[in-house]
Order: C-alpha cells, then structure tokens, then sequence
C-alpha cells in the first residue's frame, strides 16, 4: 500500500507539471527576449571609445518556464515508476544505500534554468551575467549531489566490519532477484517517460496558438533519456552496493556537512546578483519594478534559502544516532522535496504568465491611446 500511495503522489505531480507545460505552451503571451553582450569599442584613431552594447541572439523566455516544467514532469513520472514497479529499490534507498539520481538529474537541468528567468524578468539581460547565474546554481546542485554520496556513506556500514558482508549481501540480493517487474525497470521507465512528451509533441502541433519552436520537442526527447539513464543508473548502482563503501562514516558525516553548507555560496551569491539589480531597479530607474517582479523574488528567495536547504541538511546523518529512523526521515525529506518543488516551479510559471499578461495588456492600452 505504501508503495501503491507513494508512486500515486508523483504521478498527481507529474500531471500538474505537464498540464501546466501545456497551459504555458499556448496560453502565455510571446515572451521573445533579446540577449546582450557588452564590449569595449575602439575609434578610427585608436583611442579607447564608449562600451558598446550589442545583441547577440534571442531567446523566448516561456520555453524556458516549459523545458523545466516537462522536466519535472518526466522526473516524477520515473520516480512513480520505481516507487511501483522497484519497491526492492526504493526500500535499499530508504534504509540509507544510494542517492536518488533521477531528482538530482532533475535538479542539476531545473533549477539554473530557473534562476536564469528569476535574472530575465528582474531586467538581467546580459548574456555573460545569465551564464554565472546559470553556473553558479549548477555548482550548488553538483554540491548538493556529492554531500548526498557522503551521507549515503555517512549510513553504510564500514569495509572490514563484521556486519559489512552481511548488509551489503541482503542489499545485493534484494536489486538482484529475477523478478519480472524489477528487470523490466529499464524497458518501462522508458516507455511511460516518452509517453508524456509523444503526447507532447502532438499538442505542439497540432494546437496552432503554441508559440513554441519544434526543436523544444527534440530537447524534451533528450531530457528524456536522460532522466531514462538516471532511472537505470539507480537500479544498477544498487547491485554494486559493496563497492561503494570505502570512506569512514565518521568522515563521511564531516564531508557531507561541510559540502552543504560549501554548496550554499553560490546560491547566495546568485540572489545578490539578482537583488542588487532589483535594488538599483526600485531606487535609481525612473519606475518601479512591476508587481509579479516582487512576488517571484520574495516567493523562490524564500523557497530557495530556506525549506529547500533545510530538508536536505534535515536528510544527513546526524552524529550520535545516524542509522535512527532512516527510513521514515528519507520518505518524509522526499515528500517536501517533491511538494517544494511543485510549488516553486508552478510559483515562478504562472508569475512569468502573468507578467507577460499585463505587458500584452500595457501595450494594448498604449497603442489604443
């Protein structure tokens, strides 16, 4: 039942992120932005001139909000499909073995892409800027991904202990038993992962408002085998759960913390990036920034600096009793996960949709006037 209810939780998740990649794909307004660059100009005589600007390419801001929503999508559609099909799986990962790859798979593409449109719609345009933006959150994940290796080290028993052999052997056996729904992981994570995006690419073209390019269709394809790696990455990592314990836990706790919190300064330094332009927007330009502007900002800088660190530094193994209630920890940090980041992706889509809206409506009026 547990299994059964779990794997029903992603699947109502996985289809509120696509219902609302579609709503996005052909309701939102043409959200068309032109990148810049910012260059030093030299004068026929060779002295230094004014910095130029120049525009460099252009890019429409919903099909960033639609590639992370399809995303997440086909990230809770394969975390369904182990919560169902591979319980051996989930219940290894639950007592402490293996990191979960399909939601950092998910987070590593997601969440830079975020930060990137929270950048465009405070009024960051410069492409060198979107990149470290883009960099800087990325290194925070890839972070987030080896302090989760150290906790799962943190867990495991160590090499040489006496338990070792017969902990890794109950884990091994459990991912290597010939049951047909467990070999068939790789086959039907697959094929129900590109169910959504064949779906997908017949909405696209066949709904004639969608002003989204058919290459965001092949980019959708991509994540998809992608996030199909990750799903077989889970289920074949766990069968080499006794090569894997070669750290101390003591040491492994240590390493796990300090990546943490180590993996806090980019993010950090991505929002002041991103409040300092917002600042210089509110005190300094001639009008203030428009209404959604504030409430992305307030919103996600909550939802990125506080319950989205807290569960994951909740998730490590503490240093008196690291092996108590794992399991139960484990389920609960993957259900905010999961819950948090419902919330914050569908937070900044529909922002983004009503930013567009009212612009759409600021100039209708001013052309009318």
């Amino acid at each position: 039942m547990a299994k059964k209810s779990e794997a029903l939780l992603h699947l109502i998740i996985s289809l509120a992120f696509f219902v609302q990649g579609v709503c996005v794909a052909t309701l939102t307004p043409d959200g068309q932005i032109s990148f810049t660059i910012n260059h030093t100009k030299y004068s026929d005589d060779g002295t230094t001139a004014r910095r130029r600007t120049r525009e460099v390419c252009e890019f429409n801001v919903v099909s960033m909000v639609y590639f992370y929503l399809m995303t997440s999508a086909a990230q809770h559609a394969a975390q369904a499909n182990v919560a169902y099909f591979c319980s051996d799986v989930l219940k290894a990962y639950r007592d402490g073995f293996g990191v979960n790859w399909i939601r950092w798979s998910d987070y590593v593409l997601t969440a830079p892409v975020m930060m990137v449109v929270v950048g465009v719609v405070n009024g960051i345009f410069d492409m060198f800027t979107l990149v470290s933006l883009f960099g800087a959150v990325m290194i925070t994940i890839v972070l987030g991904v080896v302090s989760d290796v150290c906790a799962t080290l943190a867990r495991a028993p160590l090499n040489g202990n006496a338990s070792n052999s017969a902990v890794c052997a109950v884990v091994a056996s459990r991912s290597n038993v010939p049951a047909p729904d467990g070999e068939a992981l790789p086959r039907i994570g697959t094929l129900l992962i590109q169910s959504w995006f064949v779906a997908l690419a017949g909405v696209i073209f066949y709904v004639e408002d969608a002003r989204l390019p058919t290459y965001t269709t092949v980019v959708a394809y991509i994540v998809t085998m992608y996030l199909a790696f990750a799903l077989w990455s889970t289920r074949n990592g766990m069968r080499r759960a006794d090569t894997i314990v070669t750290l101390a836990q003591s040491d492994a706790r240590v390493y796990a913390r300090t990546l943490f919190f180590l993996g806090t300064v980019p993010c950090v330094y991505a929002w002041v990036v991103i409040f300092v332009t917002f600042a210089y927007d509110l005190h300094f330009s001639d009008g203030r920034p428009p209404d959604f502007v504030y409430a992305i900002n307030i919103v996600l800088l909550v939802l990125f600096l506080g319950p989205f660190p807290y569960v994951h530094y909740a998730s490590l193994p503490g240093d008196e009793t690291p092996h108590t209630s794992t399991s139960d920890l484990k389920r609960r940090c993957e259900t905010a996960h999961a819950t948090l980041g419902l919330a914050s992706k569908s937070v900044l889509a529909w922002m983004v949709y009503w930013g567009l809206r009212r612009m759409q409506d600021d100039v209708a009026v001013t052309n009318d006037g």
